[in-house]
């Protein structure tokens, strides 16, 4: 009898294949031309240029001082900057999630209430409509999330081969 796969196979799988998904040569199909790339090729220290196209045998990038092209075999690793649109979307996701936990938690607070915590009236959606509480909170949410999103300056791995 065929035992059900356990979580921890399942898990594990899935890091083996997130792992894989990097090391197949296809994948810098999904690069566009003039996306900023970092490449370390065998022997030499990591260039950073645009990307021009793929071959099945060869890599072209674009830099001020021309066109190069780099054999598959030299290439270890090409990674690719978060996109520009990172802040942009850090932002919207902050905004939606401020606004939903600013109308969500919205309770009206009487004036007995704010005499005994002045605190919990202090805050921007303390003692105000529920419209005006969620949108305070999506503005600080907003503001959050495109920090968030300005602060993704690493490189993402898109193919890698060897040690």
């Amino acid at each position: 009898m065929v035992e059900p796969p356990t979580l921890r196979t399942m898990v594990l799988v899935l890091l083996l294949t997130a792992v894989g998904s990097a090391s197949d040569w296809s994948d810098l199909n999904r690069l566009r031309p003039g996306e900023a790339v970092r490449v370390e090729v065998a022997g030499k220290s990591a260039v950073t240029a645009s990307f021009a196209a793929v071959t099945l045998e060869v890599l072209r990038l674009a830099s001020k001082k021309g066109q190069m092209d780099l054999p598959r075999a030299s290439v270890r690793r090409v990674e690719r900057r978060c996109g520009a649109s990172a802040p942009w979307i850090g932002a919207a996701v902050g905004f939606v999630g401020g606004l939903a936990l600013g109308y969500s938690t919205y309770t009206r607070k009487t004036a007995d209430e704010c005499a005994r915590d002045p605190y919990a009236c202090a805050i921007p959606a303390g003692n105000t409509s529920k419209g005006a509480s969620a949108a305070a909170l999506g503005a600080l949410g907003a503001a959050a999330g495109a920090l968030a999103g300005r602060l993704c300056t690493r490189w993402q791995p898109v193919y890698a081969t060897g040690p």
